[in-house]
């Protein structure tokens, strides 16, 4: 049941009842259940005095009206609707955040709150801090704690905070523009806490928006020992945190006023209380409280209506609907009264008691076990089952009317609250009656939350080692185990202060007696009493508050403090762009060349292609964010990396395949469009990565928070483009990692392939330049996500890194080709030399020549070892297919292997006979190998020439004479190697013929193979 003070036109809800499943509200009001045992119910009542409500009628309808239906009075203004501080303080004070219990508050669809403040009630919050909800009990201290917690992070902290009050019907917040003070309908939310510990990221605006009649809420700030069974619980079941200690001290206890302790002061102690020989003293002492409908339908002669000491008038209909007409006391109408009943007669009964005023079951009442074990005759006859406790405004009526009446009662009660504040120093002051002395095996024997509420009076009673008296003790508060996590999850330019400032407020006794004094002092106006009091301490609340809060937010601009590294990255960007189009100008022109040819002129184009979107990436990145450019320089990444290494290893992967399918004497089928087909499947897979991205978890632009001082009070908004999930990020540099990975164990595995399409140290140093640039860009990336790097600064070094891995692909990989195309042969060898690789593009450059322009084939000894390999010039050199030019490959292959298997084998003696005999069987080699070439092709006979008088030089060398002994041996055993390898690959040659002749028969045409291999 609720009590309504009038304040000067001023009404406030001044009791709630604790009772959480028998009771429902309607505008604060609470509708009995039931009827009291042994009470006529309404309906009878109305038919026993119906003639006198008859005759009443015209003054009961006179009553209404002018009462105005029985309609509380309009709450005034609340002049602290924008902000305790403010209003204290002067309007230089910010306005307090909005909530979502402002009533202009609105959620949209995305699940963030959007609030109307064109009337300057409230200010949306700088910071996107989650909301804090506080759940208090149904007593002064608890709200009033609540509200201090409200102010403190709503005006100094910007934490938007709304207060839980176990009904979506009743509003119950400091910022209340109608100025009501409701009592919450339950003393402890502990399901409130499950909830929002159970909330998506514990959001309970999230729960309130979804479920209609949901409650939720993060903290319980005054929660007493007798919870303790439910507190042990609720942390197994692990949606709390370890209850923590307050500074406020309580005390659970049984009271009398000062005047009956006066008339007898045994009273005060159980030993007064206690055994049969008290039963009667009890009963005839503490009579039971009489409801205003009871007195005038069981006591009063004339049913009320005519008026008397007690009932000024009988309760009207509306009254009785509402329920105002069970109260203990009713100002200017019934000024309560205890009566004697049968319980109370024990001159009929031997069972009689006496009365006591207990509280509701939900609450920390021990006063079954204190009562039966300590054999104190009294029990309550309250309407709340199932221990028959008094709601709290039931309470306060039942004390008020013994001290105006001048009747004997005892109540259970506690201390600090208002209540006991205001009657000290009157012959109502709260007199505590002494229990037997509490001890630790008695703490643990008293019954838990589960037990109070039992159907079962023995469970209720619990046992004889619980009956002694409530400690003193620390109040504990209560935080769901969501806040925490969810708090420490984000990073620190955007951890919410709001946990640890709930953690840190401590009210003392004293202070809390200041603000429940003052409330009774100034007409019970809650809000005047806590704002005053925090206003008056505003120093102690300001150290409630966390080292380096309250922030204030710095708005940074893009092209800010880091301009000159974004605009530079712009320009390096833009410089790569055009060094992309002048290579793929360069590659077009000396596309027929041999070096351009022989590196495939289209897998060139592609290589140039991924290049130019890369350093198209590295420009949008100094790009201000926004929702095409977040995407598309994503895009632009991923496909660049793959077009610039996945055409090099496939072409790579086909040389390879070519290799080894010659040296297993298979024959070759290799079409250029299988290579595409392969680099596009590449391509696709990305694509179809990319657009899952663009749909599932786009990057979108996003804003940033930064803290350039962990103690500063400065936090940096910046923007930046973020996914919700960094995996799709982390995905993307996975892929860049293997193809850089793949990339150099083709290298490794190509470095024996023929020269002239060698390309492996080429490849090796571009891949470790491309991997060097990608641990970089990862490391810059994570920095920015943990904070410690701007998102500007980020931007801008990517870029260059962006743009670096453009330039180094044209420097490494086209450098040298572009290089030798202008400088010629002498350049080719230094490049040779200096690289100390297999590279070989310079032997398509042009050769010395003699005269009549003839290729001269007197090269230097030196030159011959070089050349190896060299060629006639690109002009006079006719196209020819791969089984033309397979016998001048192997006799270029047979004679490059003689001066490798020369160190590998044990050296033989032999006679001069012999070496001229193998010299001789050389020659007929070379013969009919010349023969068979020249006779599908004039044009190779050049090249045959040239190599054979390089080959013969080379063995004319190994057959010289020497004086050294060694070193003729060692001659003549190359020149035996020589000689068979020449042979072994002479009967391939015949193999080979032969296999054509067969082909040529069935009119089977030569295998071709696009690549010039």
């Amino acid at each position: 049941m609720c009590r309504f003070r009038s304040d000067g036109g001023r009404s406030s809800m001044h009791a709630a009842d604790p009772d959480e499943e028998g009771s429902t509200r309607n505008l604060g009001t609470r509708k009995r259940k039931r009827s009291r045992p042994g009470r006529r119910s309404a309906t009878a009542s109305l038919t026993g005095y119906c003639s006198s409500l008859i005759v009443l009628s015209a003054s009961v309808l006179s009553h209404l009206l002018a009462s105005g239906g029985l309609h509380v009075a309009a709450a005034g203004a609340n002049p602290y609707a924008s902000g305790c501080l403010r209003a204290k303080l002067g309007s230089e004070r910010r306005v307090r955040v909005c909530n979502s219990d402002d009533a202009s508050a609105e959620r949209n669809k995305n699940g963030t709150s959007t609030h109307n403040t064109s009337e300057g009630r409230c200010a949306m919050p700088e910071f996107d801090y989650p909301e804090i909800r506080i759940a208090p009990g149904n007593w002064e201290s608890s709200i009033f704690q609540s509200f201090i917690m409200q102010i403190a992070l709503s005006e100094i902290l910007g934490v938007p905070c709304s207060i839980e009050s176990g009904s979506r019907d009743v509003l119950l917040s400091f910022y209340d523009e109608s100025n009501a003070f409701p009592y919450p309908n339950r003393a402890y939310g502990w399901d409130d806490l499950k909830t929002a510990n159970a909330a998506p990221r514990g959001d309970c605006t999230y729960v309130l928006d979804q479920v209609e009649d949901a409650t939720c809420a993060h903290i319980l700030p005054e929660v007493w020992a007798g919870q303790r069974t439910a507190w042990t619980e609720a942390r197994t079941e692990g949606f709390i945190e370890p209850p923590e200690g307050t500074v406020t001290v309580g005390k659970l206890s049984w009271y009398l006023p000062r005047f009956v302790v006066a008339q007898d002061p045994s009273l005060a102690t159980y030993l007064g209380l206690r055994g049969e020989e008290n039963r009667r003293r009890l009963a005839e002492t503490f009579l039971r409280p009489t409801t205003w409908l009871d007195y005038c339908n069981e006591v009063s002669e004339t049913n009320c209506v005519v008026p008397d000491e007690v009932a000024q008038r009988a309760p009207t209909l509306a009254e009785i609907e509402e329920g105002t007409s069970n109260k203990y006391r009713l100002e200017g109408a019934y000024t309560g009264y205890f009566r004697k009943t049968p319980q109370n007669d024990c001159s009929n009964s031997t069972a009689c008691t006496g009365h006591i005023v207990d509280a509701p079951c939900t609450w920390s009442t021990n006063v079954n076990q204190q009562l039966y074990w300590n054999d104190i005759h009294l029990e309550s006859n309250g309407p709340l089952e199932p221990n028959n406790g008094h709601t709290y405004g039931d309470m306060l009526d039942i004390w008020e009317a013994s001290v105006e009446t001048r009747s004997p009662v005892m109540m259970w009660w506690w201390y600090p609250d208002a209540t006991v504040q205001k009657y000290e120093g009157t012959p109502g002051e709260f007199h505590p009656i002494v229990l037997p002395d509490p001890t630790e095996e008695c703490r643990d024997s008293r019954i838990g939350s589960d037990e109070r509420c039992s159907d079962d009076v023995w469970v209720r009673r619990g046992n004889e080692e619980g009956k002694c008296d409530e400690e003193a003790h620390s109040m504990k508060r209560i935080i769901a185990s969501s806040v925490g996590e969810e708090t420490f999850k984000a990073n620190a330019a955007e951890r919410s202060p709001g946990y640890q400032t709930i953690q840190n407020i401590a009210i003392d006794n004293l202070n809390l007696e200041t603000m429940l004094g003052a409330w009774v002092k100034n007409g019970y106006d809650a809000r005047e009493a806590v704002c005053g009091w925090v206003a008056a301490n505003l120093d102690k609340v300001m150290d409630f508050v966390p080292r380096g809060h309250p922030r204030s937010l710095v708005v940074k601009s893009w092209y800010g403090s880091e301009a000159g590294l974004l605009y530079a990255a712009m320009a390096i960007g833009a410089i790569a762009i055009v060094l992309v189009v002048l290579s793929s100008w360069t590659v077009y022109k000396y596309r027929t060349k041999r070096i351009i040819r022989n590196s495939q002129v289209d897998f060139l184009f592609l290589v140039l292609f991924g290049c130019l979107l890369v350093g198209v990436a590295g420009i949008i990145y100094t790009l201000e964010p926004g929702r095409g450019t977040c995407t598309a320089k994503e895009f632009l990444i991923m496909l660049g990396f793959t077009f610039v290494m996945v055409p090099l290893l496939v072409k790579i992967e086909a040389i390879l395949w070519i290799q080894r399918a010659g040296k297993r004497m298979k024959r070759v089928k290799l079409r250029r469009s299988q290579l595409y087909e392969l680099v596009a499947v590449f391509v696709v897979i990305v694509l179809c990565y990319l657009i899952a991205w663009a749909v599932v978890d786009p990057p979108k632009r996003e804003e940033f928070l930064t803290l350039p001082d962990v103690a500063g009070t400065k936090v940096v908004k910046s923007v930046q483009c973020a996914s919700n999930s960094a995996v799709w990020k982390l995905v993307e540099y996975l892929w860049e990692f293997l193809l850089i990975i793949i990339a150099t164990l083709l290298s490794y595995q190509a470095r024996h392939v023929r020269q002239e399409f060698n390309e492996s140290e080429l490849l090796y140093r571009l891949c470790y330049v491309q991997f060097f640039l990608l641990v970089l860009r990862a490391m810059i990336f994570f920095l920015q996500q943990a904070g410690y790097i701007a998102p500007t600064v980020e931007a801008g070094v990517t870029s260059l890194f962006l743009s670096f891995s453009s330039i180094s692909a044209l420097g490494l990989y086209f450098g040298p080709k572009f290089y030798l195309l202008k400088h010629g042969d002498d350049a080719a060898k230094r490049i040779v030399t200096r690289l100390g690789s297999n590279v070989s593009c310079w032997e398509s450059v042009h050769a010395p020549t003699g005269l009549g322009g003839r290729r001269s084939s007197n090269f230097s000894d030196h030159s011959a070892a070089r050349s190896v390999y060299s060629s006639t010039e690109e002009q006079e050199e006719p196209q020819t297919t791969t089984r033309d030019n397979g016998d001048i490959q192997n006799v270029h292959r047979s004679t490059a292997r003689s001066s490798s298997i020369q160190s590998n084998q044990s050296n033989s003696h032999s006679s001069h006979r012999r070496k001229q005999t193998s010299l001789a069987r050389l020659q007929d080699v070379w013969s009919k190998t010349y023969d068979r070439a020249s006779s599908r092709n004039n044009g190779s006979r050049k090249r045959l020439v040239t190599t054979q008088g390089v080959s013969q030089r080379m063995i004319g060398t190994f057959l010289g004479e020497g004086s050294n002994r060694a070193v003729v041996e060692k001659k003549e055993n190359v020149t035996n190697k020589v000689i068979s390898s020449i042979a072994e690959k002479g009967q391939e040659e015949k193999g080979a013929a032969a296999e054509q002749e067969r082909d040529d028969s069935n009119g089977t045409p030569a295998a071709h193979t696009d690549l010039a291999i």
